[in-house]
């Protein structure tokens, strides 16, 4: 066994198991939380061989336990990720946010972002959301469409009515939140968003 990450640490735990009778095994593909998540990630980097990787087991779905899964098939691993029925449910949601935490770093770091997406649940996507709200509200950030995906969660998590009535965003804040279902509504929202 050879200890890969979470070593001295709370974060980032991957351990890979090595024998005859197993083959070359992960537990867990963590991903190291707090501090900046695009250095982070870019420095995230495998210690073993990814091809010849057999399997990886994950022991649940927490970030710091299955964050790195993304990268770790964008990198070649194609083998079978082994869980509970639990965990692969609760990973949907996880890796999206992982996704989205990542994607919303590019955002706020690339001067040419064009929108923000955000996608319903997972850990954090609030903080987010209303993080990337204050950049736009203290000009640290130029405005952009922030698209929320599936309407039905939305209005029923945020009552963007109620803020825009209460006087905690304006009204070009409060246009800048668009609801959208599908990709290409979403890429028609952000062209239209421009178009003006």
């Amino acid at each position: 066994m050879t200890f890969l990450g979470a070593a001295q640490e709370v974060t980032g735990l991957c351990h890979l198991l090595e024998s005859e009778a197993t083959g070359r095994i992960i537990l867990d593909c963590g991903m190291h939380q707090g501090g900046d998540a695009i250095k982070r990630i870019h420095k995230d980097n495998f210690d073993f061989d990814i091809q010849n990787l057999d399997a990886v087991i994950l022991s649940h779905a927490h970030l710091d336990l299955s964050g790195l899964l993304l990268k770790l098939v964008s990198k070649g691993f194609s083998g079978p990720i082994f869980c509970t029925s639990a965990t692969a449910d609760l990973l949907r949601i996880m890796l999206n946010d992982a996704a989205g935490i990542y994607e919303r770093g590019l955002a706020r770091e690339n001067l040419w972002a064009v929108a923000l997406v955000v996608f319903p649940g997972g850990y954090s996507t609030l903080d987010e959301l209303f993080e990337t709200l204050t950049l736009i509200q203290t000009k640290k950030m130029k405005a952009l469409p922030v698209l929320l995906l599936g309407r039905d969660y939305w209005e029923r998590i945020i009552d963007f009515e109620a803020l825009l009535e209460k006087g905690a965003i304006d009204r070009s804040e409060y246009e800048i939140f668009q609801f959208v279902e599908t990709p290409q509504e979403a890429w028609q929202t952000i062209r239209d968003f421009y178009a003006d």
